[in-house]
């Protein structure tokens, strides 16, 4: 039945450690992730059939440190957070982890850069094409005015 398989439950378990644990939402997490809420919303889903995307776990995992036991997720070995038995080793992972963020930010905003540039562009071609029809239209009135003026006897 879905959405009440333990695959489902134990992501969901995820999610919660990161939001007690790291104070992070959904929508922090799919930020982290460079994707979006409704792609994790969709993966919780699928657990909750039976179906798990392993890439989307290893992305979830790498996102926040690689804090999670992966087989925990799937089939309930083990337990959620991975004993690295150091404090020191988590920070580092941490710090890892915001490097990887800040670097995944300036990534996203090159992308989006680059994008608007290109919308920009087709914003612009489509203004010159408007230009043109407008040019072609005004011209086409003129000429009907001049043939309804000859028909009418002006």
């Amino acid at each position: 039945m879905a959405n009440f398989n333990p695959m489902r439950t134990r992501l969901k378990e995820a999610f919660s450690y990161l939001k007690v644990e790291r104070k992070l939402d959904q929508k922090a997490v799919a930020a982290l992730m460079n994707t979006s809420e409704t792609t994790i919303s969709r993966n919780i889903s699928a657990a909750g059939d039976g179906r798990v995307n392993t890439d989307f776990l290893i992305r979830l995992n790498n996102a926040v440190g690689n804090v999670f036991n992966i087989q925990y997720i799937i089939d309930g070995s083990g337990s959620l957070v991975e004993d690295t038995g150091q404090s020191a080793k988590k920070e580092k992972r941490g710090e890892e982890s915001l490097s990887d963020l800040v670097a995944r930010l300036i990534d996203e905003v090159e992308s989006l850069r680059n994008i608007l540039t290109t919308e920009i562009s087709s914003v612009q071609n489509i203004k010159a094409q408007l230009h043109e029809e407008r040019e072609v239209m005004q011209s086409l009135t003129r000429q009907l005015s001049t043939v309804l003026n000859k028909v009418r006897g002006e």
